[in-house]
């Protein structure tokens, strides 16, 4: 069969939840140079600002390792052979829509896939735009995590 692979797990890139503790920290930071500079310097404001920007800084780096230990699991998973396949027809698709739930699933032979933008890695593509739908036969590889079907490669029969 020639399978033609439309997702693959990728080196990880930039997310736009990293912006979230950047931003903490940028913020934290220039409040506490403002009550440093500040004549009247307050130590409770400084020890609540510096307090901030430890704990900001925890933040990011919680986010940034905790994602690229994701990325090793699964990378490793997927290079030792740890993964299940599965091939078949695209099953009860249930597609995102813009004005209802924001997942995804599908079945393939019998193994459920759901899925939706707020996960780090594995496919999941909630656009709209997927090149897919019930009846098309595909091949999948897949790790099972804690119950999750993590796509990590998705591959459609072209045939």
């Amino acid at each position: 069969m020639d399978y033609k692979v439309i997702y693959q797990l990728e080196e990880p890139t930039f997310s736009i939840l990293y912006l979230i503790p950047i931003i903490l920290i940028i913020v934290t930071v220039a409040l506490l140079i403002n009550s440093l500079r500040n004549q009247e310097k307050s130590v409770s404001n400084i020890i609540l600002y510096s307090a901030g920007l430890i704990l900001s800084i925890i933040a990011a780096l919680y986010t940034f390792i905790s994602s690229y230990f994701e990325y090793l699991k699964y990378n490793a998973a997927l290079n030792n052979g740890d993964c299940l396949i599965v091939e078949g027809i695209i099953e009860n698709y249930n597609p995102a829509n813009i004005l209802g739930h924001e997942t995804e699933s599908f079945e393939v032979s019998g193994v459920k896939f759901e899925y939706g933008n707020e996960i780090s890695y594995g496919y999941s593509y909630t656009d709209g735009f997927n090149c897919f739908d019930d009846g098309d036969k595909t091949r999948i590889t897949y790790y099972n995590d804690n119950g999750t079907n993590v796509i990590l490669k998705f591959e459609i029969n072209m045939e």
